[in-house]
């Protein structure tokens, strides 16, 4: 069994995901269905919001209050969407 890597700073919020995470059929579906260009934008946000629940677990409610708290009290989808490309950028750079 692997040892489990250490949190990961983003931001100066700490998040418990690997790479491994990512390798999971549904988080795939998720980003297919970003990338479809039939999908409407409500399917998108679903998507995306499906997608950020798979990955942060049950981080996600506390992620999303330390960014609120970071953006003065508001979390935008482009704060939320920044953060998660951050994400994804910090657990490929620990590989």
């Amino acid at each position: 069994m692997a040892k489990p890597d250490k949190p990961t700073l983003v931001d100066g919020i700490k998040v418990e995901v690997t790479a491994d995470a990512f390798d999971d059929f549904e988080i795939t579906e998720c980003i297919a269905d970003l990338y479809d260009d039939d999908a409407d934008d409500g399917a998108k946000m679903a998507a995306a919001v499906k997608m950020y629940r798979l990955v942060f677990g049950s981080d996600f409610h506390r992620i999303k209050c330390e960014l609120r708290a970071k953006h003065d009290g508001k979390l935008t989808n482009d704060a939320m969407g920044q953060f998660m490309a951050d994400v994804i950028e910090a657990v490929n750079a620990k590989n």
